[in-house]
């Protein structure tokens, strides 16, 4: 597997780990979990990157900051396309 398609699987994964921490959060605040739980019940794993990122807003949340606030501040991983 070249270089190439290994970044852009890489990519693949993260945009499906992300869909999924977004699916989760918005499920559980649907069915009326509150936000630092249902932020902890949505860490994923398999993506250790997201997963630190969403232990990061959830410790900033809980000391009051709004959470759009806390995610537009912090470093949520970006795709990148191959040729970039």
């Amino acid at each position: 597997m070249d270089s190439s398609c290994a970044t852009y699987l890489g990519a693949v994964f993260r945009a499906a780990a992300l869909s999924r921490f977004a699916r989760t959060l918005g499920t559980l605040a649907k069915s009326g979990v509150s936000l630092l739980p249902a932020l902890k019940s949505s860490r994923t794993p398999s993506e250790p990157v997201l997963a630190k990122v969403v232990a990061q807003v959830a410790e900033e949340t809980r000391g009051g900051d709004s959470l759009g606030r806390r995610c537009a501040s912090c470093a949520f991983p970006k795709d990148r396309h191959p040729d970039d």
